[in-house]
């Protein structure tokens, strides 16, 4: 490197500041005239020649490494009908049915079947909380038999006081001698 004012060989200089230290490692090391004292920044080719070469070899193997990475991790096309919502396009399934209309407007939707005391009792033996199965009493239509030895079979069941109580609470709503039929659709009101 030659000194444009005396035009003299410059020489290699130490690093004295955070700039000459970044600019090293892009290869730009400062360089100092001997006669005039003038400092500059050039370029030392023949590392420069190896760490852009090495940095270009890096990149295109990065660009490689991810095309790669994504053609062999390509998600599962999506499906529009599909039997799990977490893992779509395994399994096709058949579209969801439109919603029943009833004869006021009302969206029907299909009702579960009603609850009974077998029902209550595998609930409690597979020991679902007392207040879940509670409010499933409340919530779904029912047919309980609460003679005391049907209440009896319950508590050797491991039903809980509180379930039978609810159960004793949602059958004395309706009216006596009247059980609840379960019918195919209820309405709700939207």
């Amino acid at each position: 490197m030659i000194c444009e004012i005396c035009n003299k060989e410059m020489r290699r200089a130490h690093r004295e500041t955070a700039k000459d230290y970044l600019f090293a490692c892009l290869c730009f090391f400062p360089y100092r005239c001997p006669c005039c004292q003038r400092r500059r920044l050039g370029i030392r080719w023949e590392q420069a020649a190896l760490f852009y070469g090495a940095c270009t070899v890096l990149f295109f193997a990065f660009v490689v490494g991810v095309v790669w990475y994504k053609s062999k991790h390509r998600p599962a096309p999506v499906s529009a009908f599909s039997a799990h919502p977490m893992k779509p396009g395994l399994v096709e399934s058949e579209p969801p049915a439109a919603p029943q209309i009833g004869p006021f407007g009302q969206v029907l939707t299909p009702v579960k079947q009603a609850l009974s005391n077998a029902d209550i009792a595998d609930l409690s033996q597979a020991h679902l909380a007392g207040d879940v199965v509670t409010r499933l009493i409340r919530t779904y239509p029912h047919n309980f038999q609460i003679d005391p030895k049907s209440l009896i079979e319950l508590k050797k069941a491991g039903t809980p006081d509180m379930v039978i109580s609810a159960m004793i609470d949602s059958t004395v709503t309706t009216a006596p001698g009247q059980q609840v039929i379960p019918s195919a659709f209820h309405t709700v009101p939207y």
